[in-house]
């Protein structure tokens, strides 16, 4: 870059360089693998035609690298404010950091010290939360995580604050557990939940497709469970969960796993990740085999901002009926 000719092809290619730099952002896995993902539809070419009616744009409220030295607590809360966890583990923030670039969040073999806590059932562990600070509807969510070792959960997960005109919802893309819980620990299971509708509960299971649990105050549900093959607390993974208005699927390291018909998720839910005790489920841990760490590489969030995905999300399933 002597010359004066050669200076000027420098300077512009350094400010090309610089103008792709500060818009790059990475496509969903799930989409920069186009011929892995559609290999066995037989419909590449039109799947991709499809996407040029619109673009990903990344979604910056719920995106969030975990390379500052601090938990950015303008997206999120490190506790949730409207809950204190699930007995007997409770909620603690001092449980939530970053460091390294990953989000860490730790379960404890821990004394409760509030009386009041004891009175409500916790007792001997404290568990950890990250909440959104904003809500949303529809989108693209990816997050590459290594869930803890121990028999309390790593869960990826949205839900409503508060009823919204009529409506309470939950979305578990994956509660997932460690090596001590053997059973589980390959397991990705996942969950959409309908708590509250504006019309009677008994018509929850036409209007909504799913199965109503026979205990009093619980939730009309849907559930689907991917075996993975491996301990999902031995390495990282990398899950993408697509929610729009005709469809919910899940995505596991760029590979498809389900599809769903969207017939009741139309609400604004907050984003959450936690650590939960869960007895009846995966059981307790031994103090011994805590604390562990629920890490997280990334959350990246996107909107589609275009024509609607919708077409090839049913050539993709077609046994699946599009909602009326």
């Amino acid at each position: 870059c002597t010359s004066p000719g050669k200076m000027l092809l420098c300077v512009c290619w350094a400010l090309l360089c610089g103008a792709v730099a500060a818009n790059h952002h990475p496509l969903p896995l799930r989409y920069s693998h186009w011929s892995d993902h559609y290999h066995h539809h037989n419909d590449d070419h039109n799947a991709k035609q499809h996407h040029t009616k619109g673009k990903w744009v990344p979604y910056e409220p719920m995106t969030d690298e975990f390379n500052s030295a601090k938990v950015n607590t303008s997206k999120w809360y490190t506790h949730d404010p409207t809950w204190f966890g699930r007995q007997p583990g409770l909620f603690a923030a001092h449980n939530v950091f970053t460091k390294d670039g990953y989000l860490h969040m730790l379960a404890r073999h821990e004394k409760i010290n509030s009386t009041q806590r004891q009175k409500e059932g916790y007792h001997n562990y404290t568990t950890s939360s990250v909440k959104s600070k904003v809500t949303t509807k529809y989108g693209y969510f990816e997050v590459r995580w290594k869930s803890g070792s121990s028999k309390i959960s790593s869960s990826f997960w949205f839900n409503t604050p508060k009823t919204v005109d009529g409506w309470r919802i939950e979305i578990d893309v994956f509660e997932t557990t460690g090596a001590s819980a053997p059973k589980f620990a390959q397991h990705l299971p996942s969950h959409t939940h309908i708590w509250d509708t504006p019309f009677p509960k008994k018509e929850r299971p036409d209007k909504c497709h799913c199965t109503p649990d026979k205990q009093p105050n619980s939730p009309c549900t849907v559930g689907e469970t991917y075996k993975t093959g491996a301990d999902l607390s031995s390495a990282f993974n990398v899950v993408g969960f697509e929610w729009n208005t005709t469809h919910i699927e899940v995505h596991f390291n760029g590979k498809h796993v389900w599809t769903k018909v969207n017939y009741c998720l139309h609400t604004p839910v907050a984003m959450l990740f936690d650590r939960e005790t869960m007895p009846n489920w995966f059981g307790l841990p031994p103090f011994s085999e805590l604390p562990d760490d629920f890490m997280i590489d990334y959350v990246r969030t996107w909107k589609w901002e275009g024509h609607a995905l919708r077409e090839e999300h049913y050539v993709m399933s077609p046994k699946l009926k599009k909602p009326k």
